[in-house]
């Protein structure tokens, strides 16, 4: 599902109209001197949704707190301040800045929030004029305001903003459960105590009997009582693999501190038991999700939603199917989404402009890498999903594809290894036949383009023409590739056939040349003797090999390769498609 709707936010958010599809988008943030941020690093929001990956402390929850605090009229003040213990310098100032489309003035504008003193207040934060040094674009006054401005600068978003942090959202029983000070009167003397006390007057709220007029001691006791419509218990029962019948959210004070229960009734038909309880017996993903979803799916339409960690106590299964939720709302209602997270469920599926990695610098602060692919976000996080495998035919072709790696990115090889067989193109034509056996995934073919017979495998291959296209494709005889399917059932030696073939079309790649080196001495940046120009680019290597050494052997060939690889144009066009093949391999 989650591919589906992927590609249907892409189509939306692609077109000429996405700013009136996405009002009052955010396109960046930028922070020129914020918390443990590089300076003047930038988050880019290219797609609807976006999912922050890092380390602990790597600036996450910060980015979210910047961005919940954008729209005009909101201040950073209660979510930063100075103390003694945890000061904040005066120099260079704290600051950060956004550009986002404004719909008044029907283009993208930049809105700066700084750190001032006002008032004997030290930790006023308020948006001024654009800051050039910061990076932004210079404001033209103008003696009457803009569309979208007043005189000295551009207004603020005044968007909604939704902000979830998963991590405090805890319910009203576990607030007081393992939070709250023990009673000490005659009656109550434990913890229990007190929640049997007032256990009634919940149960009476979700019944009705009370509502948000309740007091006691003239202290109101019920601040809400929402219950979620048809529509948001089925998604949270498809969500959590529960069938509910209803589900009820009560803001109260019975438990001392205000908080929120969550009551839950199962489908009567289902449940061995009464099937109505509180948070007390649900589990903490219960609650959460029930929250989320009431939560989100009123939001209005363009909103912003930020979510801190949703995936907490929720298995994996759980967490995909919220991000579905969370993809179909964002299609539906043009909603933008940014969540920090450590969960591979939740990042894996998503495409690389829908990733930012918070990766640590050598001077110990944060610096986001926008677009990153899955495969290498966790990474950076010490996460390892899977090594992927790229199989090539020779030790020139694996040193130009590792060179296309660390073109990448650094950390790419952490994600997928690349390995040559001296076999050549048959054996790994003979190895794809296992691979499609067993349901390989992560092992992938690039061969040298010479290979290449540019045969379009159809998506339904009449059963004659099976052997034809095996042929065409690998110059192998049937006898040779081995395949392993009873030949006395022709069912399943067919049915391997095209498994084969299906694999081949999805995990088998090639050069754009005839072999790796002549990518290598086309792309290089180093004088070569224009003398060297044999037809064969192979034969080049070894001619260069030997003015170089003296002698060529393949491991001087190999030497000669090296160096023509350490100076690449990455401008090189033959250079350009392989990173864009390598990208693709580690985006699958």
């Amino acid at each position: 599902m989650n591919k589906e709707l992927i590609e249907k936010i892409n189509k939306k958010f692609s077109c000429s109209q996405k700013y009136q599809l996405f009002p009052d988008y955010i396109t960046d943030i930028n922070f020129p001197c914020f918390k443990g941020l590089e300076s003047n690093s930038t988050v880019k929001f290219n797609f609807p949704l976006t999912v922050l990956v890092g380390e602990n402390g790597c600036g996450k929850s910060s980015v979210l707190q910047a961005l919940q605090n954008t729209p005009e009229g909101n201040s950073f003040t209660q979510r930063w301040f100075s103390t003694t213990i945890d000061p904040i310098p005066e120099e260079p100032r704290a600051a950060y800045w956004y550009s986002y489309y404004s719909k008044d003035a029907n283009q993208i504008v930049q809105v700066v929030k700084q750190r001032i003193k006002k008032d004997k207040n030290p930790d006023y934060w308020e948006p001024g004029r654009p800051v050039v040094k910061y990076g932004m674009d210079k404001f033209e006054e103008t003696k009457t305001p803009k569309p979208g401005a007043s005189k000295t600068r551009w207004n603020g978003t005044k968007r909604n903003v939704l902000y979830m942090d998963f991590r405090a959202e805890i319910t009203a029983f576990d607030k007081y459960f393992y939070f709250g000070d023990v009673p000490n009167s005659h009656t109550l003397k434990s913890k229990q105590d007190y929640l049997r006390y007032w256990s009634p007057y919940l149960k009476a709220a979700v019944d009705g009997t009370i509502g948000t007029n309740y007091t006691y001691r003239n202290k109101q006791k019920i601040f809400s009582i929402e219950e979620l419509t048809d529509k948001e218990v089925k998604i949270v029962s498809d969500i959590l693999d529960k069938t509910y019948e209803h589900i009820k959210i009560i803001s109260h004070s019975f438990y001392k501190k205000r908080g929120e229960s969550v009551y839950f009734t199962l489908d009567s038909g289902l449940s061995d038991f009464s099937g109505k309880y509180t948070e007390a017996f649900a589990g903490s993903g219960e609650s959460a999700v029930a929250k989320l979803v009431h939560k989100v799916y009123q939001v209005q339409n363009g909103s912003l939603v930020l979510l801190d960690e949703p995936e907490v106590s929720l298995h994996p299964g759980a967490q995909k199917r919220l991000l579905d939720f969370l993809l179909s709302n964002i299609l539906e209602k043009g909603i933008q989404v940014v969540i920090s997270s450590h969960s591979p469920s939740i990042v894996e599926e998503l495409p690389p402009n829908a990733i930012v990695v918070l990766n640590k610098s050598a001077n110990g602060k944060f610096v986001p890498k926008n677009n990153v692919p899955a495969e290498i976000a966790f990474s950076y996080i010490g996460h390892r999903t899977g090594k992927k495998k790229i199989l090539v035919e020779d030790r020139a072709a694996k040193l130009l594809i590792e060179k296309v790696l660390d073109f990448i990115d650094p950390k790419a090889k952490q994600s997928i290894t690349v390995e040559f067989h001296n076999g050549g193109s048959e054996d790994l034509y003979k190895e794809a036949v296992v691979l499609s056996r067993n349901n390989e995934n992560k092992i992938f073919f690039i061969l040298d383009g010479d290979k290449n017979r540019n045969i379009n495998i159809p998506e339904e291959i009449l059963d004659n023409e099976v052997d034809k296209y095996i042929d065409e494709i690998t110059h192998i005889t049937l006898q040779k590739l081995n395949f392993s399917a009873d030949s006395r059932k022709t069912f399943q030696l067919l049915e391997e056939k095209k498994k084969y073939l299906a694999y081949l079309k999805n995990f088998m790649y090639f050069f754009p040349t005839d072999d790796p080196e002549q990518i290598m001495w086309e792309a290089t940046t180093i004088q070569i003797d224009p003398n060297l120009n044999n037809e064969d680019f192979k034969e080049r290597f070894r001619q260069l090999a030997y003015v170089e050494y003296g002698e060529d052997t393949s491991n001087d060939i190999y030497q000669a390769q090296k160096k023509l690889c350490n100076k690449l144009d990455r401008t090189n066009k033959y250079l350009i498609h392989m990173i864009e093949l390598v990208k693709k391999i580690l985006e699958i």
